[in-house]
């Protein structure tokens, strides 16, 4: 009798710790079931929230692979006086026609021209460089022989420049008028001028130049009409394959790292006529990869679900292409019935 005893002592108290653990799981797991179902079949209890109008553009950051060129330094002309002002500070962007020192009385222009002035052209004077100060004359918008004589149209011209760079009219052009540079757009790296002292000997530089930004590529096809944003503007078009034109490139020169190939930038991309902001927990996944909402007219009991383009989600928002007519309100956290239908 004892050992029967002991027995049922036993199984007694292994049946109670048994109990003790499987009760408490499956109350636990009908809660779970119940919630579920619940959460399904409330549709009293879901959120809606309005889809509103989008900004007419959207920006997105971009990862872009560029490529540099080495940019020559600026060499000073043959110059006489003193350094009376530097037009030019490092980081600073550069472009032809812009003045880079004044000396001597004189602001000195950078010029982007097919090849540098070596003499003293005066009218009746023919020749290549002739021919080339009446396309820079042309290109500042001043008057200009149309081929390579120094004529009358051309001592116009250069009447007209130099009075502007040191209030004298003259009628001989100066070649230390300009400095010579190879590309019309260019950022400063550093500068060997400084205000008082003598100008610099003829040949020596005076301005080192950051490598030259010549390509630059965004990764994936683009939208037509793509392009960079630079201070918040944009600036230059991104093709559809993803090149960035030059006037982009110029415009992140002085933002991107010359020692690397790669960066980061900001893309804008313009929206058609119905573009809609909605809470990013209103778009769903379906099967097959689609993206979904469920849209109503506002306070409607009729809901359907439809296929969505997102363009950009950004803290908790997503923003559409468009929606159909007639879907004002999206349900935020639709069921899992909801996205089965999503195809």
């Amino acid at each position: 009798m004892t050992g029967l005893a002991a027995w049922r002592g036993h199984a007694g108290r292994w049946l109670v710790s048994t109990l003790w653990l499987v009760v408490p799981l499956v109350a636990a797991i009908l809660l779970i079931a119940e919630s579920r179902e619940s959460a399904d079949l409330a549709g009293s209890a879901r959120t809606w929230a309005p889809a509103v109008t989008a900004e007419p553009f959207v920006d997105t950051a971009a990862a872009v692979e560029v490529e540099w060129q080495e940019t020559p330094p600026l060499i000073a002309p043959q110059w006489g006086g003193l350094i009376e002002r530097v037009l030019v500070v490092p980081g600073g962007a550069l472009s032809t026609g812009a003045p880079v020192a004044r000396i001597g009385g004189v602001d000195r222009l950078l010029i982007d021209s097919a090849l540098p002035f070596g003499r003293m052209l005066t009218e009746g004077a023919e020749g290549a460089d002739v021919e080339q100060l009446n396309v820079v004359l042309r290109e500042l918008g001043y008057a200009a022989d149309e081929g390579s004589r120094f004529s009358a149209a051309t001592r116009s011209g250069v009447r007209a420049l130099s009075e502007v760079l040191s209030g004298i009219a003259v009628d001989e052009f100066d070649p230390g008028w300009f400095v010579f540079a190879t590309s019309p757009d260019m950022v400063v790296d550093s500068v060997a001028l400084q205000p008082g002292a003598p100008a610099p000997s003829a040949g020596s530089e005076i301005v080192t130049l950051r490598p030259a930004l010549v390509a630059g590529r965004v990764s994936g096809t683009q939208p037509a009409g793509t392009s960079v944003v630079v201070g918040g503007q944009p600036v230059g078009v991104v093709s559809t394959d993803g090149d960035i034109d030059a006037a982009g490139l110029a415009a992140l020169s002085g933002l991107l790292d010359p020692e690397s190939t790669n960066g980061e930038i900001l893309l804008r991309r313009q929206l058609e006529d119905g573009a809609r902001q909605v809470p990013a927990a209103s778009v769903v996944t379906g099967a097959n990869g689609a993206l979904c909402i469920v849209g109503r007219a506002s306070g409607s009991e009729a809901t359907r679900v439809v296929a969505v383009d997102v363009v950009d989600s950004f803290l908790g928002t997503s923003t559409l292409t468009q929606l159909p007519a007639g879907i004002e309100e999206v349900l935020v956290n639709p069921s899992r019935e909801d996205r089965r239908k999503c195809t």
